[in-house]
């Protein structure tokens, strides 16, 4: 039982291998102004001891100011030259540390990216992954840190030890024996509290959620418009509330062994008083030695405690770098790329996509939202996938974007099945606006681009925004395409309405340039005149490029009459494939809808 703790130690290393090498080769430095910093700091409580023992001996035995207070010179330029490597070590480090964070954080970044949807699917998974993200931003420090600090102690209990050797030995084997006692005590309310917080995580998160909604601005508006402040503030009291009870509940046990530490300090301080006193009442003892004793005691006290905290502080530190390390190593079929991606097949476009007998559902759901679904799409091609809503549209694209994997049947890109493709490479052939999409606190320009300003794409990007009808309302701000599209960090930004939004994130589409185009509801914000404007730019987009694969999701029609294939589908299956004036014929379904909402366009 033993050696396998020892060896679930590799852990902690393993974890925070990316931190600890880049210190290695980039600020070996730290390692030497620590090694100095541990042999001045451990060493410091024995010569202060000493000299506080020389001090009094000199006043006393040699009746030397002179001698007294040369002694108290040394101590002070000690302790000063100890605390300038000291505070020169930790500005040093938190220099480099922060440096070790930045790619710690870019490349928990990557692996945050290389994740598929699925594995958030699982709300276990959603807290391994808050509690590793956590990890990740501060282990590496951690562990330096606990090191060092850990040598230091380790110093400290040697010299102080030397200090002590006159005394009765029988002193040094109690407080260690003390020492041992409170240490056990404290890694076992340090693994308390690990697994208690680890419990609370989903309690946290929830916390987190409803009293953030009374700070969001947008969701306020909801509040008020319907009168929701007490529903939600109820939502929030009551997992406030159990926060409280399990705090409670959680302290009264931490309490019982808080107390049961305090035994030992008493035990102590009783024992330790009693033997100092009687042997100065019998004079084989100096006073001279009775400060230094208690002196050294209180160090060593101290010194025991720091021993101790490490020994408690490195249960949890273990337990959460198992948990990083429960997480780096989620299952392959989790992950875009894995240790084969070198063997997976890089493209660089799209000319055909091919889904055969292909069904799905959800991770840890039972109910099939895709059934034995078939079609094929050439290049050139603009297709409209129609439907109801929930009748499978935007799962069968994340299927065909690799963002899930079909639980049967296969998808093909090029002839190629998409399980066998790099998909980073394949993503850089599609543009994609999803029903859900985000406007970032950055200027319109790095909204589009996703790159720094560059003045010979300036007449390109306003040309694109012309087009979207978005030109003149930037031309009226001083900044112009550099304008924020938030005032979160700059008054002057601009907020846009949802028709104005969707019309950048279009304008992200259409630059990226990509051979597959995916328009996920690309009308749902906007007015009749934007959505004619904006299907003619995809017409414009396809005479320009006619190679291109553009593909509409729609439950409106209006996408589907200029298609030239329409794939009707319905409760997860494909009723029909054909252009517009064929689904008239021949899916009584399309045409009902259709005529439906032809209808109601005519009625307006």
């Amino acid at each position: 039982m033993v050696l396998k703790k020892i060896s679930k130690i590799k852990y902690v290393f393993v974890a925070n291998r990316t931190f600890i090498s880049y210190i290695s080769k980039n600020h070996w430095l730290i390692f030497v102004l620590q090694f100095i910093s541990i042999i001045l700091s451990g060493c410091s409580a024995a010569i202060i001891s000493k000299t506080s023992k020389f001090f009094i001996d000199s006043i006393i035995i040699d009746q030397s100011l002179s001698k007294a207070m040369a002694f108290v010179v040394f101590w002070m330029c000690y302790v000063l030259f100890m605390n300038i490597v000291q505070h020169f070590t930790k500005t040093y480090c938190d220099y480099a540390y922060a440096k070790a964070h930045l790619v710690v954080k870019l490349d928990m970044s990557k692996r945050l990216s290389n994740i598929k949807l699925s594995y958030y699917d699982d709300p276990k998974n959603r807290d391994i992954l808050s509690r590793a993200i956590k990890y990740s931003d501060s282990g590496g420090q951690q562990l330096l840190n606990y090191i060092f600090s850990l040598l230091t102690n380790l110093i400290a209990i040697v010299s102080i030890l030397y200090v002590l050797t006159p005394f009765a030995t029988w002193v040094i084997v109690f407080l260690v024996f003390l020492t041992i006692y409170k240490t056990v005590i404290e890694i076992l309310v340090s693994r308390r509290n690990y697994i208690f917080q680890k419990e609370k995580t989903m309690l946290n998160r929830k916390i987190s959620y409803f009293g953030g909604v009374f700070t969001n601005s947008n969701t306020i508006l909801d509040l008020n418009f319907y009168d929701a402040f007490k529903f939600f503030f109820s939502k929030y009291k009551k997992v406030q509330e159990e926060r409280i009870l399990n705090d409670k509940r959680h302290s009264i046990i931490n309490n019982f062994f808080y107390i049961l530490a305090l035994l030992a300090v008493v035990a102590q301080n009783l024992v330790l008083y009693f033997y100092i006193g009687s042997e100065l009442i019998s004079g084989r003892i100096t006073v001279a030695d009775f400060t230094l004793f208690f002196t050294a005691v209180n160090y060593f006290n101290t010194i025991l405690a720091n021993f101790r905290k490490s020994f408690s502080d490195f249960a949890p530190m273990l337990l959460e770098s198992q948990n990083y390390m429960e997480f780096i190593n989620i299952d392959i079929q989790e992950q875009y790329k894995s240790d084969n991606c070198n063997k997976k097949v890089k493209i660089n476009h799209v000319k055909m996509i091919e889904f055969r007998n292909v069904s799905f559902k959800y991770p840890l759901k039972d109910i099939y939202i895709l059934n034995s679904v078939s079609f094929k799409i050439n290049a050139g091609e603009v297709v409209s996938l129609a439907g109801v809503n929930g009748s499978g549209k935007t799962t069968l694209i994340k299927l065909l974007l690799g963002l899930y994997s079909p639980t049967e049947g296969d998808i093909f890109i090029n002839g190629i099945s998409i399980k066998d493709i790099d998909v980073f490479s394949y993503w850089k052939c599609c543009g994609i606006l999803f029903q859900q999409f985000d406007i970032y606190a950055m200027s319109v320009y790095e909204n589009i681009t996703f790159s720094k300003f560059d003045d010979n794409k300036k007449s390109e990007i306003e040309d694109l925004l012309e087009k979207n009808g978005l030109k003149e309302l930037f031309d009226k701000q001083e900044d112009g395409i550099n304008t924020e599209l938030s005032r979160m960090f700059n008054s002057k930004g601009v907020l846009l309405s949802g028709g104005e939004k969707q019309k950048v994130a279009f304008s992200r589409l259409y630059h990226k340039n990509g051979d597959l185009l995916i328009l996920d509801e690309p009308s749902s914000a906007l007015d009749a005149k934007s959505e004619n404007d904006l299907f003619n730019i995809v017409d414009d987009i396809h005479l320009q490029s006619p190679e291109k694969i553009i593909l509409f999701v729609s439950h409106r029609l209006s996408s589907s009459v200029q298609a030239d294939k329409i794939i009707f589908i319905d409760s997860g299956s494909i009723l029909n494939i054909g252009n517009h004036p064929f689904m008239m014929e021949n899916c009584e379904e399309y045409k009902k809808m259709f005529l439906m909402q032809a209808r109601k366009y005519a009625q307006k």
